[in-house]
């Protein structure tokens, strides 16, 4: 089950970890933050074929090459045209990735940031409404200020490298 994040205008935007299994809904758009390339994962499903998978899809489904605790090859154009699409087409969006931490919470500051969702720092929105440690790599952090030019406060402690240890220097 994916939880209920925000809205960007008229579509709903939820996250989540892949992990517990994906069931999008006739409509929806799941964008896929996956470290492979290739077709989509769906946990739990097979398509019996591709000629039928492409024939009784009911959704869409973006697929972002996007290492575990790194960051996308993507331009801020990207994520701009991503969330004005989204801000005016009606979709319920799940953003996912395996655990739905690192890179869900870190394309979901974005997408608050960019959707002028806060002013402030877009990772401690997203902590506050979503999950406490979202976006768990330095990299991720500079990614979302970068992408928003929103100054990013919130940090992380790296123990190990990502040891999901954080403060919240507010």
């Amino acid at each position: 089950m994916f939880k209920h994040i925000f809205n960007l205008n008229k579509s709903k935007i939820y996250g989540g970890g892949v992990n517990i299994g994906i069931d999008p809904w006739p409509g929806s758009l799941v964008l896929d933050l996956a470290d492979n390339f290739g077709q989509p994962k769906f946990i739990n499903f097979e398509p019996p074929s591709a000629l039928k998978w492409a024939a009784t899809i009911d959704y869409q489904v973006l697929q972002i090459n996007w290492p575990d605790y790194g960051v996308p090859n993507l331009p801020k154009a990207f994520w701009q045209e991503l969330v004005a699409w989204l801000e005016f087409s009606r979709k319920d969006v799940i953003v996912c990735c395996d655990g739905g931490t690192g890179r869900t919470g870190t394309a979901l500051s974005i997408m608050a940031g960019i959707g002028r969702l806060t002013k402030t720092d877009p990772v401690k929105f997203v902590r506050k409404i979503y999950r406490h440690n979202a976006v768990e790599a330095n990299c991720q952090l500079r990614y979302v200020e970068k992408m928003t030019g929103i100054k990013v406060k919130c940090q992380v402690i790296d123990i190990w490298q990502n040891s999901g240890i954080f403060i919240d220097e507010t």
